[in-house]
């Protein structure tokens, strides 16, 4: 019996001899075990690979090594999701800690750490380290952007792990977006277009429409309306003559901004009209410049000002420009007695114009009692708008005539005759003979 016995402790000896010169053996937790192939000197891993959860945690690797083994762990430091490895060195069987931070991106992490040895006649041991990739995320550090009636230029920032866009709750959206590389989109707004406020709704969405996102965030944008809109005018007519003189202006005091519309009356038009500036924001002044009406009628416009586009606070001027005048022919005087021209005749006449006179002279006829320019007539070039007196001689008239005879005057307006018309006789026969007939009558 005893015999046997000890042919039993000999063959359990053996075999674990044998297990202990064994080259490899599988671990616990899907590690590999490892001993050296000489001596009793080794160093093994719970673990070749070790799976971590997105989230920010640790996990626990086992070194198993002779107590005499001295070994270091290093890692690829540009891992910097690994925050550490606690410890980094020892001697003999230990538990190694390793702690990571979150994936916060849509990737997988993946590190190698390496467990080297002391002793040269062990190889080192490798373990890779996946950490799952984070879910998709999108965050942004503001809700809700709110500006005035004036508007302006706010900002929020977006943190996420995938790629996104931007989508706006009113398809003629009334913000300008902006968006840079690091995450930030700049929000410009402009100024309010009436008294209600107004709201949008920027939404922040993944690029690819497949990506899930547990909560979609959004940016409340918020702008005032404008103020009640407060508006005056100041005078709302205004009156030129028709030599157009010096602007005028009109006084504006508004809490908003406001626009100018013409339009002529009784058909004209407003092309002798300028109204500046066609707009404006807040107080300020319209200057008003008009051309010289030569025409013979009044002419107006109707300047419409609309404060805040609400046409129903519109405000109108009325801008009206009498009509121009025709030279003032004082009287015709005759110098002597014409009722029996012997040698000639001589007049007198004056007038007065507010614009340039172009010509002037008399006008006679045999036939008719009030001559006109279609009538015989005599023509001196005009010398202004002040008020001449002026001597003529009678042109070639026929002898033994009675001749009516009115004086005019000429201007850019129309042509105005004297009330006066003369009455004169020639009794002798007119000359008729040379380049230049006389300015006056022989026997």
């Amino acid at each position: 019996m005893k015999h046997t016995a000890m042919k039993k402790l000999l063959s359990l000896a053996c075999t674990l001899l044998l297990l202990l010169s064994c080259e490899e053996k599988e671990g616990s937790g899907g590690g590999t075990a490892v001993t050296p192939a000489t001596g009793s000197d080794y160093l093994n891993v719970s673990s070749t690979n070790i799976d971590i959860a997105s989230n920010a945690t640790t996990a626990s690797l086992t070194i198993s090594a002779s107590p005499s083994c001295d070994w270091t762990i290093t890692w690829d430091k540009a891992q910097t999701w690994i925050q550490s490895v606690q410890p980094v060195s020892g001697r003999g069987t230990q538990t190694v800690t390793i702690t990571v931070s979150e994936n916060k991106t849509a990737q997988e992490n993946s590190a190698e750490l390496t467990i080297s040895s002391s002793n040269a006649n062990i190889p080192p041991r490798s373990v890779t380290i996946r950490q799952n990739a984070g879910a998709p995320s999108l965050k942004v550090d503001k809700t809700q952007l709110s500006f005035d009636e004036n508007g302006g230029t706010e900002s929020f920032l977006v943190t996420s792990n995938i790629a996104w866009r931007l989508s706006y709750s009113d398809p003629d959206k009334w913000v300008q977006t902006e968006t840079s590389a690091d995450g930030k989109v700049s929000v410009t707004v402009g100024r309010a277009v009436s008294s209600s406020p107004r709201e949008l709704t920027i939404y922040i969405m993944p690029e690819d429409d497949h990506v899930t996102v547990d909560i979609l965030p959004s940016v409340v944008v918020r702008q005032s309306g404008l103020p009640e809109i407060s508006f005056k005018a100041d005078p709302t007519e205004l009156t030129f003559g028709c030599v157009a003189g010096a602007p005028q202006t009109v006084g504006i005091e508004s809490n908003a901004k406001w626009e100018l519309t013409l339009a002529a009356v009784a058909g004209g038009n407003t092309d002798w009209l300028t109204v500046e500036p066609a707009s404006g924001t807040g107080n300020g002044t319209i200057t008003v410049t008009c051309q010289d009406n030569t025409t013979l009628s009044n002419r107006q416009v109707v300047v419409m000002i609309i404060p805040g586009g609400d046409i129903s606070k519109a405000t109108n001027v009325s801008i009206v420009q009498e009509a121009g005048r025709l030279p003032e022919v004082g009287s015709l005087t005759a110098k002597g007695d014409v009722r029996y021209i012997k040698d000639y005749a001589e007049f007198t006449m004056s007038y007065q114009s507010v614009f340039p006179v172009t010509a002037y002279g008399l006008c006679y006829s045999a036939t008719s009692q009030e001559p006109t320019l279609s009538d015989e007539h005599t023509t001196v070039a005009g010398t202004g708008t002040s008020a001449l007196d002026v001597s003529l001689k009678t042109g070639q008239l026929q002898a033994l005539q009675t001749y009516y005879v009115r004086a005019y005057a000429t201007s850019a307006v129309g042509t105005q005759y004297s009330s006066q018309t003369i009455t004169l006789n020639t009794v002798g026969d007119a000359p008729t003979t040379g380049d230049n007939p006389p300015l006056f009558v022989r026997k």
